[in-house]
C-alpha cells in the first residue's frame, strides 16, 4: 500500500490531482517594495560560469556591495566555494537532464511550490515537516519531494534557495530518495528577460556584475544549466505535478507527458531559438 505524506502547514497541500500552484499577490509584492526606502549594501552569489576549454569556474560574489570574483579549477566533483560566507558545493559542470516523467514506489511524497525568495520559511517548513534535519541536511529518506516552480521573484533569498535545493537534490539522490523541481512561469519569465517582479537587491546586483538578470543564469552557468534540465511536469504515484495547469485542449489532444514536456523545453528560452515558438508551446 502506498503511503502519502501531506503537509497542511501554511498553504502546503498533497492533492490527488494536478496541483495548482499559487502565487503571492501582486499587492503584497508592492507593499513589501514600498518599505524599502534605501537599499542596504547588497550580499549575494555566487554566480557560477563553467569554462570549459580551461577547465575552470569563473565564480562572482556581491559582498556589502563589493564584487569579489573567484577562478577555481574544476578536476573534481564535488567542489566547495566560499566568499563572504556564502558557500556553494557544485557537482558537476553539467546538470543531466532526467527524462524520465513518472515514478511508482512504496514511499512518502511531499509537494509544495512557490518560495518566491523566502528562504527562512522554506527552511522552518521543511525542517518541521521533517524533509530535512536541523543541520538542513536531507532526512526524507526514500521518499520523493516534489516543488512545482516559482522560486524566483518578490522575495530577496532567491540565489540561497536555488543553491539549497541543487546541493539537496544530490543528497535526496544518494539516499535513494529524489527532489522533482517543475518550472513554473516566474523561471521561464527570468529566463527570458522578464523582470517585472525581481525584488531591487537583484536590480542592483545585475547592475553591480554589469550583466542583464537573466544572463546570470545563461546555459553556461550552474544554476542556469541545472535548471534548464528540470522538467514542465512529472507524475509521483499516480499524482500530476504541474505549476498552474495546461490548457484544456490538452485532455482531448491525447497528448504523452512526454510530448508535453518536449515542446515546453523545446520552446522554454526565446532567445536561444533558432525558429519562432510554435502556437502550442506559448510560455509564461
Amino acid at each position: 500500500m502506498f503511503h502519502s505524506f501531506y503537509i497542511n502547514l501554511r498553504s502546503i497541500i498533497l492533492t490527488s490531482t494536478l496541483l495548482l500552484a499559487s502565487s503571492l499577490s501582486t499587492l503584497a509584492y508592492s507593499n513589501e517594495k514600498s518599505k524599502i526606502e534605501t537599499l542596504p549594501p547588497v550580499d549575494d552569489g555566487p554566480y557560477v560560469f563553467v569554462n570549459e576549454q580551461q577547465q575552470q569556474l569563473e565564480s562572482y560574489w556581491l559582498c556589502q556591495g563589493d564584487v569579489i570574483t573567484r577562478t577555481t579549477e574544476a578536476v573534481s566533483f564535488p567542489l566547495s566555494i566560499s566568499a563572504c560566507n556564502m558557500p556553494a558545493d557544485i557537482h558537476a559542470l553539467r546538470s543531466i537532464e532526467n527524462k524520465v516523467l513518472e515514478f511508482y514506489g512504496d514511499y512518502p511524497v511531499a509537494a509544495l511550490s512557490d518560495f518566491h525568495g523566502k528562504y527562512d520559511l522554506m527552511i522552518e517548513l521543511l525542517t518541521n515537516n521533517n524533509i530535512i534535519d536541523k543541520n538542513k541536511n536531507w532526512a526524507f529518506g526514500k521518499g520523493h519531494f516534489v516543488i512545482t516552480g516559482d522560486i524566483f521573484d518578490r522575495g530577496d533569498k532567491v540565489t540561497e534557495i536555488l543553491w539549497f535545493l541543487y546541493d539537496l537534490e544530490q543528497q535526496a539522490q544518494k539516499a535513494g530518495g529524489d527532489i522533482h523541481l517543475t518550472l513554473g512561469n516566474h523561471e521561464v519569465m527570468i529566463l527570458n528577460g522578464d523582470l517585472r517582479y525581481l525584488h531591487p537587491k537583484y536590480v542592483e546586483t545585475a547592475k553591480q556584475l554589469d550583466k542583464p538578470f537573466e544572463q546570470l543564469f545563461s546555459q553556461n552557468s550552474i544554476i542556469g544549466n541545472w535548471l534548464r534540465s528540470k522538467q514542465v511536469l512529472v507524475k509521483v504515484n499516480n499524482m500530476l505535478f504541474a505549476h498552474g495547469g495546461f490548457h484544456p485542449s490538452l485532455a482531448t489532444e491525447q497528448r504523452s507527458l512526454v510530448e508535453i514536456n518536449t515542446v515546453f523545453k523545446e520552446s522554454l528560452v526565446k532567445s536561444e531559438l533558432e525558429q519562432p515558438r510554435a502556437a502550442t508551446s506559448r510560455l509564461g
